[in-house]
């Protein structure tokens, strides 16, 4: 599970370019000086190209993306700049451990700009962000039961969802509590319109392509619903896992770390009922030992008959002494 989050302050970016005028950057006080560097670190990793679709140029209204660069993070919302060509990002960028607990579940906050701000951006703090993590959007089993399967062979491995209908945030975040405690990816993008490019140094490990790339090669492992192999060991276990996980959901619009502890005491509850329903085995009790009676002899009639005897002989020995 996440660990506690930190109290690290968060610090935000914005650029972009509007329809009229020229290209603009904001960065929250006392981050100016870091925001140029940011800015060019990120570029390569968020521009929005549309794809072909169905014959129709398509792009999304927004992604999300979620990058590491050493002990720093970049949780990113980028959507398409009036201007053709540019992109217009609101980052949030802290340490990762301010930034991994909030890497899903803010994709419905209300603070996220699309614009120039109007007013002085301030740093925020990641225990109130936190706070406002919620996990929505629709899962497909089938997806969740593929991606489990590619990380529990390769937990490193760099991979392409093509095509998913479950929403990818979700599915990531599906995919991280399936798996735990194991080890788990933390970067992802929700939209790129390639896996054939050369990526970057950093680039993120679980990347969304809207379709099937026509030509190029990659080095990204590609999962769909059609890459799960039914009749696997890493199947079932893949299996079983999405499965505890995906049992335990209620698909109410809980904070994110009430519904982990919740998930968490949803498996330990059928542990115990699973522990509750085994057969108990009956005592094992040591076979009674029988104990013959002890028989005690008692002295016969005839041994009693000459004791009186002999009694009666001695008085009378005794008494003729006695006269002579």
């Amino acid at each position: 599970m996440t660990s506690a989050p930190s109290t690290d302050l968060v610090h935000q970016l914005v650029w972009g370019r509007p329809e009229n005028g020229p290209p603009t950057t904001r960065a929250s006080a006392g981050f100016e000086a870091s925001a140029v560097r940011w800015q060019e670190l990120l570029t390569r990793y968020v521009r929005i190209a549309p794809v072909r679709v169905d014959g129709v140029q398509w792009a999304p209204a927004e992604a999300f993306s979620y990058l590491e660069f050493g002990d720093q993070g970049a949780l990113v919302r980028r959507s398409a700049s009036p201007v053709t060509g540019w992109t217009s990002c609101h980052c949030l960028i802290g340490s990762v451990a301010a930034l991994r607990p909030l890497s899903v579940g803010l994709t419905t906050w209300a603070g996220w700009l699309t614009g120039a701000p109007t007013g002085v951006l301030m740093p925020l703090s990641a225990k109130s962000l936190l706070d406002e993590c919620h996990l929505l959007g629709k899962l497909v089993r089938a997806e969740v039961e593929a991606l489990v399967q590619v990380l529990l062979a390769e937990p490193t491995a760099l991979v392409s969802v093509v095509a998913a209908e479950s929403d990818p945030v979700r599915l990531v975040a599906a995919a991280r509590a399936a798996l735990d405690p194991r080890p788990v990816p933390w970067t992802y993008s929700t939209y790129q319109h390639t896996d054939t490019s050369p990526e970057g140094a950093a680039p993120p490990q679980i990347v969304f392509l809207p379709s099937l790339p026509v030509s190029g090669a990659t080095l990204r492992r590609r999962v769909s619903t059609a890459t799960v192999r039914e009749h696997s060991e890493a199947a079932r276990l893949a299996h079983n896992l999405a499965e505890r996980y995906l049992s335990s959901l209620d698909d109410s619009p809980a904070p994110v770390e009430v519904r982990l502890g919740a998930e968490a005491a949803a498996v330990a509850d059928r542990i115990r009922v699973a522990l509750a329903e085994q057969p108990r085995p009956e005592p094992v009790r040591a076979p009674a030992v029988v104990r013959e009676p002890v028989q005690i002899s008692e002295p016969t009639p005839t041994f009693a008959i000459v004791l009186a005897a002999l009694a009666a002989l001695t008085f009378l020995i005794t008494l003729i002494a006695v006269v002579v």
